[in-house]
């Protein structure tokens, strides 16, 4: 054997190996390589119409999609429903919740009777004083203990008890 004849070889490798090494790059340079480059190519037009044409054409369909869908549906929930139920929770529930507040909790929590000198069980109008008031109506008045509001302050107050 000759070593410079056959010095591409690898030891080992017999003459069917180098057989059927031959026709496999034969089918793939026949094959595989313009596959390859066919898909190179259809990979870079690709992206090329993507940037050129999609995104702009998506932007656009999107800007019409918010312009004639979005906004005249948001625009009728929003008139058609949120807005009177906004006026009904209002009108039925906050408002009549508000006067319940203003006109009969806020002068119960301020002794109501008290000012106006009546005795009530609880807190004792004037003469009830700090232990008959903590046992129920109006804790926390300060009319309540001796020495207390007068009707004169409420008035005079415009109807708060401005810290008497």
């Amino acid at each position: 054997m000759e070593p410079a004849r056959y010095a591409h070889r690898e030891p080992g490798e017999g003459c069917l190996t180098t057989a059927v090494r031959f026709p496999v790059r034969v089918v793939v340079l026949i094959l595989v390589v313009p596959v390859c480059l066919l898909w190179d190519a259809l990979t870079t037009a690709a992206r090329a119409v993507d940037r050129t044409v999609l995104r702009p054409l998506g932007r656009g369909l999107a800007l019409l999609w918010r312009t004639l869908v979005l906004r005249p549906v948001a625009w009728t929930w929003r008139t058609l429903v949120v807005l009177p139920l906004a006026w009904v929770w209002r009108t039925l529930v906050v408002a009549p919740l508000a006067l319940v507040w203003r006109h009969v909790l806020t002068p119960l929590g301020r002794g109501w009777p008290g000012w106006c000198g009546a005795s009530v069980p609880g807190c004792g109008g004037w003469r009830g004083g700090w232990a008959r008031r903590s046992a129920g109506w109006g804790t926390g008045s300060s009319w309540c203990r001796p020495g207390g509001c007068t009707r004169g302050c409420w008035r005079r107050w415009g109807g708060r008890s401005a810290g008497c």
